[in-house]
């Protein structure tokens, strides 16, 4: 091989070499920075506090009750404990009568952002649409309060993220329009919440709880 010959391939060999350093050093660049942003980023979530996000029964009870203001029922109590949750609640349409609806919350579908809740009625007289109000506020408002809003907006009228199927509740979270925003949060053009999901939710006494925590995607 002439002497040019050998020169012009040790430059092509070594402007190689160095465009591979490059795109490894801006990948490790890029690793920094989306790791510095989703710290960032986490430290946003009070779900993801040792302790997680506690709703106290009093809260979940009033926002209940304002749930189904609308459907001649009235929720008089509602008691938790680590087991199940009980809804008392009281129709006024026709002959009154009271009425129980148990519910349990099931392990959570977090790639599918899904939240099942089993449940049982003492009887038929809740309808489906006030039974996915009841115990879809309490889902939401749970997962609204983890994720950082302060708020727990009230369910909109239309549901077409919330599906019965026999006695279980299933909500696709990232569905909810108040929830959709922060659900797909994009860092990077990487999902946030591919990297943090619910590890989780649960009834206790006298309370809900909700726990994020930090996974693999």
């Amino acid at each position: 091989m002439s002497r040019r010959r050998w020169l012009s391939v040790l430059l092509v060999s070594g402007l190689g070499l160095l465009s591979t350093q490059l795109t490894q050093a801006q990948e490790q660049d890029q690793i920094i920075a989306f790791y510095l942003k989703m710290k960032e980023f986490a430290a946003k979530l009070p779900g993801l506090n040792r302790e997680g996000v506690v709703l106290p029964k009093s809260l979940i009870l009033q926002r209940l009750q304002n749930s189904v203001k609308n459907e001649s029922l009235l929720i008089e109590d509602i008691q938790l404990t680590p087991e199940k949750g009980i809804v008392f609640l009281r129709s006024d349409k026709g002959i009154a009568a009271k009425h129980q609806l148990e519910f349990q919350f099931l392990p959570v579908d977090w790639p599918n952002r899904t939240v099942h809740i089993s449940f049982k009625q003492s009887s038929q007289a809740v309808s489906e649409n006030a039974l996915v109000r009841i115990l879809g506020n309490m889902a939401i408002g749970a997962v609204s309060l983890a994720t950082g809003d302060q708020v727990m907006r009230d369910l909109v009228e239309k549901m077409p993220y919330a599906r019965v199927q026999g006695q279980v509740l299933s909500i696709r979270l990232d569905q909810v329009p108040s929830l959709a925003p922060t659900l797909n949060s994009q860092l990077f053009g990487y999902n946030a919440f591919d990297y943090v999901g619910i590890s989780e939710l649960k009834t206790g006494p006298d309370a809900i709880y909700v726990k994020l925590a930090m996974r693999k995607p």
